[in-house]
């Protein structure tokens, strides 16, 4: 059984001409007595290929800037595969619309920019990709809510190399993302390829340069791929070849999600499919100067002045605590709702330090996929409580949507059967689901569920439940 602890939601003046994804990320305007939050599934993953320490770009591991340092991140985007040979790249790009329709095809149809800023040696051996550049495929006759049929693919491996004294250097579990995006092609003078900065002072640091904005899922110099708004009713799907294994737990923004993961000899291939997830927005401001100090000062009067926001935020525990906070306070009705298709690995920083039975498992392995559209959650494992034999998962949303409607989350787990057993003591042959939803309140409802089994994974579906009492 798995029992879902659902937490409680001004609204934000926004133009309804603007798709909301191209406004994520843009602080709305907020009064100069109060000060702003938004909560919103703002996710940067690396929208660049790079190989770096923390003040040097590399050219190789070896090169001058880098060969006596000791530490490394690097980021390296997926292009299409061109070949059956070719590995670290997206295989293809499909759509279904309505159940039991036929399959089409993506086409690739350019590189946004056309190649990558900076150049860097791969070394798979030492667990570096080539870098690439975001893709941008055409799906012929699947128009997103912009016109259009273009959707920007931007996928990438990212993670963190250290040297040993004896010149080895080591490899950490690397981060996947897989993000898709409808897009409109459009000529802007603001665009240019994202890439980093120098600050020039005594303690010199890096930064990125974003030139349009996140309102550009992919950009060039003056060309944005505008974000618009995923169709209805589309089943989005996309297959990947890694040269790394994905490890841990993962988490995403798809709805109905169905995938598979095999590990081969010389890469392994993840498939993911499913429906954008529409994910709500809580944006708005509070004069602070009218709560008490304690409450004012966790909610930012401490390092917020009044005129000033910021975007917080919304998965893992300490971002649960921070929304509710804000959400009790700011009312119960969204202030936008957005639509997303990603998938992206999970960082310790997520779960929360949660002790992960994967560990003692083989390595590098793919243990758990959870998807909900819910604006906030927690992205590791349920908590088990032994006593009554539940699972608890938290996630927190406003219970309006912008229109007044009800909004009603979804919520999938897909768990290895050896990690489930591991972590709460049952295999899944023996499990039954009996689901209900129980709100801050203790009002309980019960949800529509549904727990199946394919190969090594177990699959717990959760639907229609509601987020809190008005």
């Amino acid at each position: 059984m798995l029992i879902i602890t659902l937490l409680m939601g001004h609204q934000s003046a926004f133009s309804d001409q603007i798709p909301p994804e191209q406004r994520i990320g843009s602080i709305p305007s907020i009064p100069k007595d109060q000060v702003g939050i938004t909560f919103a599934d703002k996710f940067d993953p690396a929208q660049f290929s790079y190989l770096k320490t923390l003040t040097s770009l590399c050219t190789s591991l070896d090169d001058e800037n880098c060969a006596k340092l000791k530490t490394f991140q690097y980021a390296a985007i997926l292009p299409p595969c061109f070949s059956a040979e070719d590995v670290n790249c997206i295989e293809g790009l499909t759509a279904q619309i309505g159940a039991g329709s036929t399959l089409i095809k993506g086409r690739y149809v350019k590189s946004v920019p056309e190649k990558p800023n900076y150049v860097f040696k791969s070394d798979l051996s030492k667990g570096i990709p080539a870098g690439s550049t975001p893709s941008v495929w055409e799906i012929p006759g699947v128009l997103h809510k912009g016109g259009g049929d273009n959707y920007a693919v931007v996928a990438s491996i990212a993670g963190g190399l250290r040297r040993s004294p004896q010149g080895i250097v080591e490899r950490d579990y690397p981060e996947i993302n897989i993000d898709l995006y409808p897009i409109n092609l459009v000529n802007m003078d603001a665009a240019q390829p994202v890439q980093f900065a120098q600050k020039v002072g005594a303690l010199a640091s890096m930064y990125t340069t974003n030139g349009a904005g996140s309102q550009c899922a992919v950009q060039d110099t003056g060309v944005c791929g505008l974000k618009e708004t995923f169709p209805g009713d589309v089943k989005f799907g996309i297959t990947a070849r890694l040269s790394v294994r994905i490890s841990g737990w993962a988490n995403g923004r798809i709805v109905n999600p169905e995938f598979s993961y095999v590990q081969g000899e010389k890469y392994s291939v993840i498939s993911l499919s499913g429906y954008p997830a529409r994910i709500p927005v809580l944006a708005g401001s509070l004069d602070l100067s009218k709560l008490d100090t304690p409450t004012a000062e966790l909610l930012g009067s401490k390092w917020l002045k009044n005129g000033q926001g910021s975007i917080d935020p919304t998965i893992g525990d300490s971002a649960l605590i921070n929304f509710s906070r804000w959400n009790n306070l700011l009312g119960n009705t969204a202030s936008d709702e957005i639509s997303e298709w990603r998938f992206s690995s999970t960082s310790s920083f997520e779960i929360g330090g949660e002790p992960l039975c994967g560990k003692n498992l083989s390595p590098n392995t793919l243990t758990a996929f959870v998807t909900t559209n819910s604006l906030s959650y927690s992205a590791g494992p349920p908590k088990f409580d032994p006593s009554d034999k539940t699972l608890k998962y938290i996630v927190s949303s406003p219970h309006f949507l912008k229109d007044k409607s009800i909004f009603r989350g979804t919520y999938d787990l897909y768990i290895n059967n050896s990690v489930a057993n591991c972590l709460y003591g049952f295999s899944g042959g023996g499990v039954s689901a009996s689901v209900s939803v129980t709100d801050e309140t203790g009002k309980s409802e019960v949800a529509t569920s549904v727990l199946s089994q394919k190969g090594d994974w177990m699959h717990l579906a959760v639907s229609g439940f509601e987020f809190s009492s008005p």
